[in-house]
């Protein structure tokens, strides 16, 4: 039996992104939805797996092409394996990263819990540059990798191959993680503690709900209350500060901060890599304000030009057939 098989799953064909899980029974169903915007891409054609959430509803999906998956399925026959990204082979800990040299030409690397990669070891060079030094304060190299190719005044820990420990089915990409947290199937006798302090649960909530539900009333009463008083005593004053006005400006903060994650040169070369498979090494990546340059020592086949280049954030133009440049949208290429 291959029960326990876990198989390494290509990283290059696997996008990561942050969202806040939608509510209700079919939602699942409704992650493709929640990213419709970021993807640009039919998401009829995606796969959306949910690999972990916090408390407060905001969760990690990995984000992988349908017909990747059916590839993938035809090379790999076993059904009951467990597909995991082969970067999580990488041992990783807060402000470390993990870098495994597979072969001259493929290199993997983990930076986060859920977050890594794998591509050509120019484009990870690059990847590891960009990272925030207080990320990278520790280098964990597997395999022979030349140092002169890495960060300058970094630690640097080497390893043989023979040390990364096997790849663990942390979750898998067919079916993410918490796939069974909403049937009752195998909790056997607890089914009757479970059901009584769900609905103590369930009462408590409803209280809670009707003090603040009152509580709330009062607030708004007492509001009215010193508006009025102020008009009467103090006409000049045309308008009072308003908590929403506040809410909405710290909400304006954080989306300008998300806006500028998106053009972060790590995710768009990143998703250049994943678009531009099979194509000939990089040879040159050159990065200046909002604008990268990548070329080539041979030209593109007409295969590769013609691929869309679907980069949130960015705006993709090819110069010629052996020069694509990138620049923030907004900005003149």
């Amino acid at each position: 039996m291959n029960q326990n098989l876990t198989l390494a799953f290509p990283s290059e064909w696997i996008s990561w992104h942050s969202l806040v899980f939608p509510k209700g029974r079919q939602w699942r169903a409704a992650l493709a939805f929640a990213l419709e915007d970021k993807l640009a891409t039919d998401v009829q054609q995606l796969r959306v797996i949910p690999v972990g959430s916090t408390t407060s509803g905001i969760g990690q999906v990995a984000v992988v092409a349908q017909q990747d998956l059916d590839r993938f399925s035809e090379q790999h026959p076993q059904n009951h394996a467990i597909w995991t990204p082969d970067f999580m082979r990488l041992p990783w800990q807060s402000g470390q990263v993990s870098l495994w040299a597979e072969s001259p030409n493929r290199w993997l690397l983990r930076w986060g819990e859920w977050e890594g990669t794998a591509g050509h070891p120019q484009v990870i060079q690059v990847l590891i540059q960009a990272l925030p030094e207080s990320q990278r304060q520790l280098i964990m190299i597997y395999g022979e990798v030349d140092e002169s190719q890495l960060p300058k005044a970094v630690t640097l820990l080497h390893h043989a191959v023979s040390a990364l420990p096997p790849l663990q089915p942390v979750f898998d990409l067919r079916q993410g993680v918490g796939q069974h947290q909403w049937h009752w199937s195998g909790l056997g006798e607890w089914k009757l503690p479970v059901g009584l302090l769900a609905g103590v649960l369930l009462l408590t909530l409803i209280m809670n709900l009707f003090t603040t539900w009152q509580q709330a009333g009062a607030t708004e009463q007492l509001q009215k209350q010193t508006q009025a008083l102020l008009k009467s005593h103090f006409p000049e004053i045309k308008r009072l500060v308003n908590p929403i006005v506040q809410a909405k400006a710290v909400a304006k903060e954080r989306m300008a901060v998300q806006a500028q994650l998106q053009t972060s040169p790590l995710l768009a070369l990143s998703r250049v890599d994943a678009l531009l498979v099979n194509a000939p090494a990089v040879s040159q990546i050159q990065l200046s304000s909002g604008r990268i340059e990548l070329s080539w020592n041979s030209s593109l086949t007409d295969a590769v030009l013609s691929r869309p280049l679907v980069i949130e954030g960015w705006q993709a133009q090819w110069r010629g057939t052996q020069q694509l440049v990138l620049t923030v949208q907004g900005d003149q290429p």
